[in-house]
């Protein structure tokens, strides 16, 4: 029922925000773009609470005290019924929302001579 509950939260906050929802996450997964395996390797895996303040015009980012808001886009063309894709200014960061996974993936640090993004976070274990 939660997990019911938390997917049927995401998908209608994600698409109204006509109020600031609230994803709280436990676990966290970092990736770095290796061009030589063509793939992304896992680079640090914890146990860190993250937390996701988002509207339909930002997402505010919590680690450890530390924040920070970006504004960000809603990409009608890239999501689905079950992943929500958005961009943030000027297209630097990628957020998509995976409601089959219940997961969230952060892709940061834009190469524009590669046309690739360097770094990758995986939230997970995501409460409401």
């Amino acid at each position: 029922m939660k997990k019911l509950l938390l997917l049927l939260m995401m998908g209608f906050s994600l698409i109204t925000f006509s109020q600031e929802a609230i994803f709280s996450a436990k676990y966290m997964i970092l990736y770095e773009f290796d061009y030589d395996e063509d793939d992304y390797i896992l680079s640090g895996k914890e146990w860190i609470h993250t937390e996701l303040v988002v509207s339909d015009k930002y997402v505010i980012i919590k680690v450890e005290g530390d924040e920070e808001k970006m504004w960000w886009e809603f990409n009608d063309e890239e999501s689905t019924d079950n992943y929500f894709v958005y961009y943030t200014e000027n297209e630097l960061d990628k957020i998509i929302f995976d409601d089959i996974r219940e997961e969230i993936y952060m892709f940061f640090e834009y190469n524009n001579s590669t046309n690739q993004y360097e770094n990758l976070c995986v939230l997970s274990k995501i409460e409401e």
